[in-house]
This record gives C-alpha cells, structure tokens and sequence, in this order.
C-alpha cells in the first residue's frame, strides 16, 4: 500500500488497464507511431530501396516542416511531428521523462491536465520552431531544408517538467536519498543532457522548440495556481470527439438537484465522514490515492490528509 505525503511520493504503476492514467495513453501513441514508421521502414529495405528514399518520402509527410508554406499543404503535421521518433533511443529517452515527470503530474493536479499540457506544449513548441528558422538570418539560409526529425515529442515532454517544476519545485522524491530530491533539481538536470545530447547535430530547432514547450509549461502551471482550467476546453473536445458516435445514454447526462435537494443533503448528512480514529481500512486508503490520482493530492480534505498521515504511520508500526 502505498501513502502520499507532501515531502515525497512514489511513481505510480506502469498499468494498461488503468482508464485514468493518460500519461500510459500518450507513451502507447508515441510507440504506435514509432513501429508504424519502423515497419514502413523495413519494407523500404525488404523491396531493395536505399534508406534515404525513405527519409524523403515517407518522413516528410510526418514532421513538422520549417517552411509555413510546406505546413499548409500538410497541416496535420503541427499534430503528429510530436510523436514521431526515428531513432529508438531519442523515443526511449523522451518516454522516459514522460513517464517519470507525467505521473508526478498527474499525482500532484490529477490526470485531466496531462494530456493539455503535452498537445498544448507541442504546439507552442512548433510555433517557436518555425518562428526562429523565419526570423533569425543565419537559420532562413537551412529553412527549405530543416524539419522537426530531431524534435519529437522534446517540446511536449519539457512543457510537463516546467509545469511540474513551477507548480512544486520543492517537492522530494526519492526520499531515501537525503531525505529526497528537489523536482527543480531533477529539472535542471534534464535540461543539461538535452543541450548536451544536441552537440553533434543541429541543434537550434530543438533548442527553441523546447523554448516554445517550457513557456507553455510555465504559463499552464501559474494559470493552475490562480484557480483556473486551461485544459478544460481541450478536455471537452477531446470527450465529446471519443464519444461523437455512442448512442444516446440517460446515464451519462448530468442530473440537476435542486437547492433544497442540496441543502437537505448538506444537513441531514448521517454518517460524519471518515471521523473513526483507529486502525484505517485499506480500502479507504485507496479510495483517497484513486481521488489524488483523478484531482490531485491539493483536492483533499484536511481530515482526509490526516487520514493518510494516520495509515503511513499505521504501516509504520506494523
């Protein structure tokens, strides 16, 4: 059983069959795209063609190009460039981060901001790529050729560390090392190896493509700090996009309770909530980290944190 405290907390499971966990979702988008490209590959080299047929046939059609002409003809690659990997190792190392960074996301504002912050990030992230090869002199020279190949889902991936960062930099993890790590740290460090990692190639696009993601990443998280939902609107979309063609359900529509209805409930509330002080049952405690996991940890009542603080300790001294 695992408890959440404010100083740390552990990364939740890697799990297919968990509905909530959108930061699985978006890791199963990034590997489906990267073995469709990968099969579409080994066909090229089954048939006899020589590789680099494919990185101009096929590639271009996935990436994101630095030309805003070429973007009008294929517009749907502002979506797409952010889940496209050609190389193994780029999609491991971004998945990685994704996953790591992700579910502290989802742990500390609750899943529904996971996947706004990484559309959202990719998006700023692309608006900044073609902005600097349009704008900067010594990068209109490469514009015709330049695309976001090397990018990938960097620009996404960033936006959710950012938004990690402002919202917590002080929250630990790895609690046995120290006492912790600071999340601001971690953060710098990922900055670091993605600067170092872009040396041998060209690094500009990448670099302000992650300039674009780190801003989007700030901005979410102060907007989510003064009470607001700037993923609401995606989050809308998005639910009635996957649910466009479900028949008509009465189960899934709101129902409306009146506010004498409200106030009756308010007031002849039999059972106090949760007020026992003794041993606290395992399934309590999972309803509160399945809440935590939906709303965030900050979406607690105080009893409820107390109840959490309780069972840590209950485990303790088993």
């Amino acid at each position: 059983m695992g408890i959440l405290t404010e100083r740390s907390r552990p990364l939740l499971k890697f799990s297919l069959g968990d509905n909530h966990n959108m930061v699985v979702r978006l890791i199963l988008i990034n590997l489906v795209v990267f073995a469709a490209l990968l099969f579409t590959k080994v066909v090229y080299l089954l048939t006899g063609q020589p590789k680099e047929l494919f990185t101009s046939q096929i590639v271009p059609w996935a990436v994101l190009s630095a030309q805003p002409a070429t973007i009008l003809t294929r517009p749907w690659t502002i979506l797409t460039f952010m889940f496209v990997h050609i190389s193994f190792w780029h999609l491991l190392g971004s998945m990685i981060w994704l996953w790591w960074f992700g579910e502290l996301l989802q742990g500390l504002s609750g899943y529904r901001h996971v996947v706004p912050v990484y559309l959202y990030g990719g998006l700023a992230g692309a608006l900044t790529f073609v902005l600097a090869f349009s704008c900067i002199p010594e990068l209109r020279e490469v514009q015709s050729l330049a695309n976001s190949v090397n990018v990938g889902a960097a620009a996404s991936v960033i936006a959710i560390i950012i938004c990690v960062t402002v919202l917590s930099p002080n929250y630990r993890v790895f609690p046995l090392l120290g006492g912790g790590i600071p999340v601001y740290v971690i953060a710098i460090v990922y900055i670091g190896i993605s600067l170092l990692g872009q040396q041998g190639g060209e690094p500009y696009g990448y670099i302000a493509a992650q300039t674009g993601g780190a801003i989007l990443g700030a901005v979410f998280a102060l907007r989510l700090k003064n009470g607001y939902d700037p993923g609401g609107g995606l989050n809308r979309l998005l639910f009635r996009a996957g649910h466009l063609f479900d028949p008509p359900d009465d189960t899934l529509r709101p129902v409306r309770v009146k506010r004498s209805e409200k106030r009756r409930k308010k007031t002849h509330r039999l059972d106090p909530p949760y007020k026992r002080i003794g041993p606290v049952a395992e399934s309590k405690v999972d309803d509160l980290l399945d809440k935590i996991n939906r709303s965030g940890y900050h979406s607690l009542t105080q009893e409820e944190k107390d109840i959490l603080i309780r069972a840590s300790q209950q485990e303790k001294g088993n």
